[in-house]
């Protein structure tokens, strides 16, 4: 599941920079952004468009850093692709001891960390 996200913020900060239009990701909610990353998440175009969707699997939750609550934040990268925010996904299952993060820096890039993060119990 963390690769995945990954692979999601690449493809929208390439999209952003070949297109010259800014992109999203976002979790999905019916057609659009909206809900939880941890139901599913993919990369819109400014115009709305689908450019792909990731489904999460159900034992893992995603969270912020702290395992307070609920990734749900999009993130947008402009046309210089840069991204919106600093930002970290926490992926935590109740059956692994050890959770991996995914560090996303203001430069829109990201990097994985393991045990970078507190699961909620």
């Amino acid at each position: 599941a963390a690769v995945q996200m990954i692979s999601a913020i690449w493809l929208a900060r390439g999209a952003a920079l070949r297109s010259g239009q800014n992109t999203i990701l976002c979790p999905i909610q019916a057609s659009g952004c909206g809900g939880q990353y941890q139901e599913s998440f993919g990369v819109f175009n400014e115009e709305g468009t689908l450019l792909r969707m990731y489904q999460s699997r159900p034992e893992i939750f995603i969270t912020n850093r702290r395992g307070t609550r609920s990734a749900t934040q999009a993130v947008v990268w402009n046309t210089a692709g840069l991204g919106s925010r600093n930002m970290t996904f926490l992926f935590c299952t109740e059956s692994v001891g050890v959770n991996w993060a995914v560090v996303l820096n203001r430069v829109g890039r990201p990097r994985l960390q393991r045990d970078w993060g507190i699961c909620p119990d």
